[in-house]
């Protein structure tokens, strides 16, 4: 293989776009943005459990539609622990599976 094909593969590998998508938070809009696996690591590192993992996961991930403005941090968890299953934030965390390559968010292994 020619050093120039594989500095063209090589840039091709490295050369990305963010998977974006719009999700409807009780009449409000958010944007949801997939993660690189570096940020996966490191909240895989950071959570004690896989509901964490999700919650880290949706402080990492929402965005104010349009702007680098995150929607949520770490002061949210509690408000998120206290929210009803199925509702918002799994299928928040849901999503965010899907973004990332998988249907299930990142289980911790």
């Amino acid at each position: 293989m020619s050093t120039d094909l594989r500095d063209i593969i090589r840039k091709n590998a490295f050369t990305h776009s963010v998977k974006k998508d719009i999700f409807d938070l009780n009449g409000q809009k958010i944007e949801i943005r997939q993660f690189g696996v570096g940020i996966l690591e490191d909240l895989r590192e950071q959570a004690k459990t896989d509901s964490e993992l999700g919650f880290l996961s949706i402080i990492e991930s929402c965005y104010v539609p349009g702007t680098d403005i995150k929607v949520f941090d770490i002061t949210d968890i509690e408000g998120m622990k206290k929210c009803p299953a199925g509702g918002w934030v799994t299928k928040v965390i849901t999503k965010i599976g899907e973004l990332i390559g998988g249907t299930d968010t990142a289980k911790k292994s």
